[in-house]
């Protein structure tokens, strides 16, 4: 109806209108890049500030989706202008959150949080509780971002209480799946499994695809996490196949790291280097902060070239000492411990284990805490030979992962153990 209204309409002002209406429908659709288009299309036939604005955010979300960062933000910067001159603050609510959602991605660590404090300062002073529960949600996308993982997993259950008793339900799909990603860190994979599963039933009700991605993906690095490898791969697929119709390239980044670590667990190496180089690929293309240390350690355990090898990890841990999204130091840390024991570099793995301790100094977390326990008694199984004590402290960590249903990554433990 959208696209034949345009083809009737004559005036500039319903034109402009009933193309930011297909834009949104194309959006909420899928298809990303013809939602860019029909936006820049409409913001050629606007005729005010408060049509401009509309229709220069909606480009900016549509761009933030595409992963096209920058130039959201250059849609923010004339979004922002159109709404001082015409005093739309509600609006201007709405710019603050979007843009340190962008600000998220590209890893600005101040930036982030001033932009959502000013966005939660706004909606309370407009009494507006919708924008009030999006920002909280962006201030825990901020502790994300910095790794402080128990603070963001508390702020996003707050966030969700919120919009659960307002019935705010976009702003209850946005966020509840990142309950389950902070979650993750905690080691709280069951609880983590409910809220993709929660998410992905709410995300298929409001038809909110790119929420459907993140409860998929979600669910599927639960499952890898668990070694259910068939329902993990289910899931990775087809959080893949929504990313690549979003053209969300982080997340298509994302989706084939993960699949390129469960190929190879399952003993597949060449199908595993193919999933990791693509993944390196986009990332090298769209930018390093979101996902590239976690991709370029698992191209790197896949590379049999030693020189390639060092030059991926060099890469990968300059960016985590230069700063980068927080769950990198994570993954990244899961990935090339247990390489480098495998490879029985110990100066790496004391290497490693030391940069994921002091980053997570300022708050613990029972995931790291663990690959740090587990790297520690395994150098020192090396170092100094079985003992009675190292025993014990091998069966506690195997008992913490059973207990936590943690599969993928213990294996050395079990060796050990078995010794």
């Amino acid at each position: 109806m959208a696209e034949r209204g345009i083809c009737l309409s004559i005036e500039k002002e319903t034109s402009s209108d009933l193309k930011y209406l297909l834009a949104n429908a194309k959006l909420r659709a899928g298809a990303t890049e013809d939602s860019i288009s029909i936006f820049k299309a409409a913001v050629e036939d606007t005729v005010s500030d408060k049509q401009l604005l509309k229709v220069m955010v909606g480009l900016a979300t549509a761009l933030r989706i595409a992963d096209q960062q920058l130039e959201a933000m250059k849609a923010l910067e004339i979004a922002e202008q159109a709404a001082r001159r015409g005093g739309f603050e509600i609006e201007l609510t709405n710019i603050h959150y979007i843009r340190g959602n962008l600000c998220f991605i590209l890893a600005r660590f101040d930036e982030c949080p001033r932009e959502h404090n000013a966005s939660l300062k706004l909606a309370r002073k407009l009494n507006s509780r919708e924008f009030e529960a999006r920002a909280l949600g962006g201030l825990a996308d901020a502790n994300y971002m910095g790794g402080k993982m128990k603070t963001a997993n508390e702020r996003f259950l707050d966030c969700v209480a919120v919009a659960q008793r307002q019935n705010f339900k976009d702003t209850e799909v946005s966020n509840r799946h990142m309950i389950g990603w902070s979650r993750l860190h905690l080691m709280e994979l069951e609880e983590a499994g409910e809220d993709a599963e929660e998410t992905r039933k709410l995300a298929m009700d409001l038809r909110d695809n790119r929420a459907l991605m993140f409860a998929y993906m979600l669910s599927g690095v639960v499952d890898f996490a668990r070694l259910n490898l068939d329902a993990a791969e289910h899931n990775l697929q087809k959080s893949l196949d929504l990313a690549e119709v979003m053209s969300s390239e982080n997340h298509v980044a994302f989706n084939l790291k993960h699949l390129a670590l469960l190929r190879y667990e399952q003993g597949e190496k060449a199908s595993a280097l193919n999933y990791a180089t693509r993944a390196h690929d986009i990332v090298k293309r769209i930018g390093m902060k979101f996902c590239g240390p976690s991709v370029l350690v698992v191209l790197a355990r896949l590379t049999d070239n030693a020189s390639k090898r060092a030059e991926l990890m060099r890469d990968a841990e300059k960016i985590l000492d230069d700063g980068c999204v927080g769950h990198n130091y994570f993954y990244f840390a899961y990935t090339a411990i247990d390489d480098a024991i495998k490879r029985q570099n110990w100066d790496e793995v004391t290497r490693h284990i030391t940069r994921l301790d002091d980053y997570t100094k300022s708050e613990r977390l029972a995931w790291p805490d663990f690959m740090i326990a587990k790297g520690q008694t395994l150098l020192a199984w090396h170092q100094n030979g079985p003992s009675e004590s190292l025993q014990k402290k091998i069966t506690t960590l195997v008992h913490t992962a059973e207990k936590a249903d943690l599969k993928s990554g213990v294996s050395l433990l079990y060796e050990a153990k078995m010794t």
